[in-house]
């Protein structure tokens, strides 16, 4: 798009000042487009980030967890016992063992 100094645009006629200005309204808002779709692409890969960081938070609580259960289990507590101190289910306390 070219864009007219005040000179040009002063010496256009009305019709084409009007188009002239239709096709600025037009480039700023394709423009604005942009720009949002970029800022949603980077505030969207920001949420990946956040999520996959938090998902392997979760993997090394699951580990560790399951850690203290079978070092519990090695040192003779019962699965209701390792339960009630991790405050876990019996069934999750299974599961990491």
């Amino acid at each position: 798009m070219k864009f007219l100094n005040q000179a040009e645009i002063a010496q256009l006629d009305d019709r084409e000042r009007s188009i002239y200005e239709q096709s600025l309204k037009i480039y700023r808002d394709e423009l604005l487009v942009e720009r949002s779709r970029e800022r949603e692409k980077r505030e969207y890969l920001a949420g990946m980030e956040a999520l996959a960081a938090t998902q392997e938070e979760l993997a090394n609580l699951k580990q560790q967890f399951s850690q203290i259960a079978q070092n519990a289990r090695k040192q003779g507590m019962s699965i209701e016992a390792i339960a009630q101190l991790t405050g876990i289910s019996k069934e999750k306390v299974i599961e990491l063992l």
